[in-house]
């Protein structure tokens, strides 16, 4: 799959077959013990399950994306997230911002399971594809459908890695679907910041 030129403009990267060893890193997500995402009353607060990444994880997915980008990511946090069919979306879109200059996102689900994707809006009013300083009140539109236009949605493909400015705005591409972590939407996510070029 090749990125619309919309996305590429807008910064966003796509890898195909991220992980050398994806069976691997998706039978470890696979066995951990997730929590329930935190309450709070954020408009684009989580719905997903979640864990923290192990330091194996953590290493292989930070070289990879050293040497895709050509940079030495200092990464902020990493999880594994799961949401079945039963999770509710809480928000049209949301944004990273804050988290780190850079979002990622990993598909670990099945091919014969995948549904959906992630999707990429617009803010109608204010033609925005990104939150900032100067516009930081467009998260209160965050749950309202009329204030959004979808602007492309990235198809979900096991082992595909999606990398993202964190503060455009972004969503999970529904539908939700499967009734366990083994056939449901199953994530590596992460969010880093730019550190130094690489041979600087």
């Amino acid at each position: 799959m090749e990125l619309s030129a919309e996305l590429s403009k807008l910064g966003v990267i796509l890898i195909d077959d991220f992980h050398l060893e994806a069976m691997k890193i998706r039978n470890l997500a696979l066995s951990q013990d997730y929590k329930n995402a935190p309450s709070n009353d954020k408009p684009g607060g989580g719905v997903a399950k979640r864990v923290h990444c192990n330091n194996e994880v953590l290493k292989v997915t930070v070289d990879k994306v050293a040497r895709t980008m050509g940079i030495i990511p200092s990464m902020n946090a990493m999880e594994f997230r799961y949401s079945t069919i039963n999770t509710h979306k809480k928000a049209v879109c949301h944004t990273d911002m804050g988290a780190g200059q850079y979002s990622g996102f990993i598909y670990l689900t099945l091919p014969e399971h995948c549904q959906g994707g992630t999707s990429f809006f617009l803010h109608k009013d204010s033609g925005a594809t990104s939150l900032n300083q100067n516009n930081r009140s467009l998260a209160s539109d965050y749950r309202n459908p009329d204030a959004w236009e979808l602007l492309a949605t990235v198809e979900m493909k096991f082992n595909r890695c999606i990398i993202l400015p964190s503060n455009l705005f972004h969503s999970v591409a529904t539908p939700y679907f499967g009734e366990s972590i083994e056939n449901a939407r199953l994530t590596q996510v992460f969010w880093f910041s730019k550190a130094k070029a690489t041979g600087n």
